[in-house]
């Protein structure tokens, strides 16, 4: 059998008013693309982990405030990207932006799990400060 004909699996999130958000795990191409567009943001949120001193995905699990305070950008597309929104349209990337923290934190916390199964929020932050971690690692290297 083709991929073709296979599902991914998702998740259904609840937005006051009574909209709902579908959304998927994400693959290495959209969290590239996430860092490549919010790399700035996942610079602060790297700092501000690192200043925590919790980088276990198991205490990065209840940073999720932290990611929102630190990178909007971030979690605007991650959510944008999992609901298969358009990340080049101003609108779905507002639309994410302007949800209720608490829905954009059961938003990532599903993203999360769909993405990395137990462990969900920890590892999806585990992920972008690692990509951002390597990245400096060789914008460092290329400079030297």
């Amino acid at each position: 059998m083709g991929f073709g004909k296979r599902k991914i699996a998702t998740q259904t999130v609840e937005v006051p008013g009574g909209e709902t958000i579908t959304v998927r795990g994400l693959d290495f191409n959209v969290v590239s693309l996430v860092y490549q567009r919010n790399s700035q943001g996942a610079e602060d949120l790297f700092q501000s982990v690192r200043e925590s001193g919790q980088v276990s995905s198991e205490a990065l699990a209840g940073l999720g405030a932290i990611l929102i305070k630190s990178a909007p950008g971030i979690v605007a597309d991650l959510i944008t990207a999992a609901a298969d929104a358009d990340l080049d349209d101003p609108d779905d990337i507002a639309f994410a932006r302007r949800l209720p923290i608490g829905v954009q934190v059961d938003a990532l916390d599903k993203i999360a799990f769909l993405t990395f199964g137990e462990g969900g929020l920890g590892k999806l932050i585990a992920t972008v400060i690692k990509a951002a971690t390597e990245t400096q690692g060789l914008v460092a290297s290329l400079k030297a």
